[in-house]
């Protein structure tokens, strides 16, 4: 197991630059400002500010309208703050692109029924259910 793993690592990094990563090697490493203002965005959703969310998810959705955390907290912050038409477009993209990620699925059909779409509801909660056990 242990050289498999050094099999798999050795053509990543060289073994100088991941031990300078292990020790730590002091040096203050800058957070990227589309990173933080994601973490912004999270911990105010944290808070239930769903709005101020989307507030500091404005710019990371015109510049990283791609990427799937971005479009996922997007999706959560519009659920939250019952913008259903806006989250129900974005889950229903990322459900087509990730069938298989239960949490999407349940969060969709969560968005279907709050619009009263509970037969199309349906089949994304039993799944999401039946996953959960």
């Amino acid at each position: 197991m242990a050289e498999q793993f050094r099999q798999l690592a050795r053509g990543a990094q060289s073994s100088e630059a991941i031990a300078d990563f292990l020790r730590g090697d002091g040096r203050e490493r800058p957070v990227p400002a589309e990173v933080e203002r994601m973490r912004w965005a999270e911990s105010l959703m944290d808070r239930r500010d769903p709005l101020g969310a989307l507030v500091m998810l404005r710019p990371l959705l015109e510049e990283f309208g791609e990427d799937r955390g971005v479009r996922l907290l997007a999706a959560r912050a519009y659920f939250a703050s019952a913008q259903l038409n806006r989250a129900g477009a974005v889950l229903e993209s990322l459900v087509e692109e990730f069938p298989g990620d239960l949490y999407l699925r349940m969060l969709y059909g969560r968005t279907l029924e709050r619009q009263g779409r509970d037969e199309e509801a349906r089949p994304h909660l039993r799944l999401a259910a039946a996953a959960d056990g």
